[in-house]
């Protein structure tokens, strides 16, 4: 008899549990997800210029490291926790979305007389290899900052250095 008693209490306390999670806490509202693009304004920037062009440049994309190789935008609200923003995203992950900008970035120097990426079947002279090593945005003080890590490496097709 006590058993039976037991699974009557628990099965009357779960649908309870349930019934007052339907009506006293409603869920989340349904918020659309916003994607972000990264778009810097060239236009405003000086290049330098060289006098004669190096050969033809080829952009790897960037290796992405430190948790960025998602969409999520990541914050930090205290040191080495990082979070993504619920709804919104980046377009596309960091590196798809800096190649576009390497490849415009190197064109506008007029060092190169032809910039490629890396997926061109073009015999490169010179190749730029980069990496992503943080990309987040900081509250650790006001106002938040954001923390950009970049590594990038310019090789000499013919000699590898």
């Amino acid at each position: 008899m006590q058993p039976k008693r037991i699974r009557i209490g628990v099965l009357l306390a779960g649908m309870f549990h349930l019934a007052a999670g339907c009506t006293i806490f409603p869920e989340a509202p349904n918020q659309p997800v916003r994607s972000y693009l990264f778009t810097p304004d060239f236009a405003a920037d000086k290049w330098p210029s060289c006098a004669s062009p190096l050969g033809v440049l080829v952009v790897g994309l960037p290796d992405e490291q430190g948790g960025t190789n998602t969409t999520g935008i990541a914050y930090l609200l205290r040191p080495h926790e990082i979070r993504h923003y619920a709804y919104n995203q980046w377009a596309e992950s960091p590196a798809r979305l800096l190649m576009p900008l390497m490849i415009h970035a190197a064109e506008k120097t007029n060092c190169w007389s032809t910039v490629a990426h890396a997926a061109a079947a073009v015999r490169d002279d010179f190749r730029l290899d980069s990496e992503i090593l943080q990309w987040q945005q900081e509250f650790f003080s006001n106002p938040s900052r954001v923390r950009l890590s970049f590594r990038a490496q310019l090789v000499r097709a013919r000699n590898g250095k």
